[in-house]
């Protein structure tokens, strides 16, 4: 954060504030007065990215897998952010090095939770999915103490890069999603795979190829088209669109269930960025606010495992959205009211705990509505469409810095109940099995109770016959082995 100067048009000079940082990219190339929005822009750009990158690698792990795809996002992400050192100087090739950095960084949440997911029981989806948050969290909590101690951009920059690294020091504990194999035909690296998971977890079992054609004799692999094949009916055009909204708005039959998908993911991403923003435009110490405003994803996250293993995904996110869009009228109230600015402080931050939980939420119910074939594509489709509105969350926090400081809550507000209405109408998917294909992805959430808890509905198939052993094939029946 850079305070300068109150002079019109800074005529009269203007002068930092180091009492927080010693040096930032800001105050080296003098991004202030007529460049103040350099800044912003540079954020938007750093978004601008992420939907490029996650528009190409996003198909790239259903084409060429979800491992390869992982380790180059390592390799992009280390040499975008080492560039933009070099590049201040110039602010064009800076935010192009900007935007070459944040190619991959989706990719690198998002491939490892798709193939625990996909290896991992129905029941234990909720929990992996929390485990990852809590990482992503304690990341949060970190990076500030980070730049609070060596108080530079540049050794910041180097510091939280290299760690990526430690990503490929172990490519055997990586593994490739068993299931996207077995769903490509690719029989021999799938028998492979799940070798290496029955050694690890000391069980008996010799997996072959022969077993895993026989397992799944019936199975036929499906052409898609990428983004398009989301598209090919109405239930899975709605889910989607309706997802993405709703991811959007805290982030900023069935053509229906994608188009829910949609306008769930776009609210959550604009809503989400503009308040990480907003918390360094606080009084007080930016670290500090910054990792208070953090650490209320910790228990964020664990209510939104709890709340959704309970009452189902669906019904935890309309419950969050309809608490954060009134905490925010509230706010709206007292926002300009000094006598009231620890209790505003407060249900702020029962705000970032609702957009939180809605976040764990929405990511856990795309893992589960899309298919196999498409899943690393279909969440990359929301993020690509909720990050472009997210475009806007640094300008929201503009408004509200520049004129008045309300006009973000009341847009927040309208987003948050808009993002409620959408949720509702997606499907549960709290005890369903993982769909495999495009045919089970257009049927999935199909007469499905719109009132009422959900229930299992996971089905075990026993019924393979095969002339190989009878105990592997039980150890390796499929509904079992994954989700």
């Amino acid at each position: 954060m850079i305070k300068y100067s109150p002079f019109s048009g800074c005529s009269s000079g203007y002068e930092y504030d180091k009492t927080w940082y010693e040096e930032t990219v800001v105050s080296k190339e003098n991004w202030v007065c007529d460049r103040t929005l350099y800044v912003t822009n540079a954020f938007s750009f750093n978004r601008f990215g992420e939907v490029i990158g996650t528009f190409i690698f996003g198909q790239m792990g259903d084409t060429l897998g979800r491992r390869p795809v992982f380790f180059s996002g390592i390799v992009i992400t280390i040499l975008g952010r080492i560039a933009c050192i070099f590049t201040s100087g110039t602010y064009w090739i800076f935010a192009l090095s900007s935007m070459f950095g944040m190619l991959s960084a989706l990719t690198l949440f998002q491939s490892p939770l798709v193939i625990a997911m996909e290896i991992c029981k129905g029941e234990h989806r909720a929990h992996i999915a929390m485990m990852q948050c809590y990482g992503w969290t304690a990341g949060m909590m970190v990076m500030p103490l980070i730049f609070w101690y060596v108080r530079d951009w540049i050794p910041f920059l180097i510091i939280t890069s290299f760690p990526l690294l430690i990503g490929m020091m172990f490519p055997k504990y990586m593994i490739e999603s068993p299931r996207w194999l077995g769903n490509k035909g690719k029989y021999k690296r799938c028998a492979r795979e799940l070798q290496k998971i029955a050694n690890v977890n000391d069980t008996k079992v010799k997996v072959t190829e022969a077993l895993i054609k026989e397992m799944l004799k019936d199975h036929k692999v499906e052409k898609v088209y990428g983004m398009a094949s989301l598209f090919t009916s109405k239930r899975l055009a709605l889910n989607t669109s309706l997802m993405v909204y709703c991811w959007y708005e805290a982030n900023f039959n069935c053509k229906i269930h994608f188009f829910t998908i949609f306008f769930v993911r776009i609210v959550l991403c604009m809503i989400y960025y503009a308040m990480v923003l907003n918390a360094s435009k606080m009084d007080g110490n930016p670290f500090l606010n910054f990792i208070w405003q953090s650490v209320i994803e910790l228990p964020a996250v664990f209510a939104g495992r709890y709340l959704g293993d309970k009452i189902g995904r669906r019904f935890t996110q309309v419950a969050a959205f309809v608490c954060a869009a009134i905490t925010s009228v509230i706010v709206i109230f007292l926002v300009q009211n000094p006598d009231y600015a620890t209790l505003t402080s407060a249900l702020v931050v029962v705000i970032r705990f609702c957009v939180s939980v809605i976040f764990f939420a929405i990511h856990l119910q795309a893992m589960e509505i899309y298919p196999t074939c498409l899943r690393q594509t279909g969440f990359s489709v929301m993020s690509v469409v909720a990050n472009l509105f997210g475009l806007l969350g640094p300008y929201i926090v503009y408004l509200g810095t520049t004129y008045d400081v309300r006009y973000p809550y009341l847009i927040f507000g309208i987003l948050f109940a808009s993002g409620g209405i959408t949720a509702f109408f997606l499907p549960e998917t709290l005890g369903q099995r993982l769909p495999e294909s495009l045919a089970e992805a257009q049927e999935f959430g199909k007469g499905q109770p719109t009132w009422g808890l959900p229930k299992s509905n996971i089905v075990h198939k026993n019924d393979v016959s095969t002339d190989c052993d009878e105990n592997d094939k039980e150890k390796l029946n499929q509904p079992e082995f994954a989700p």
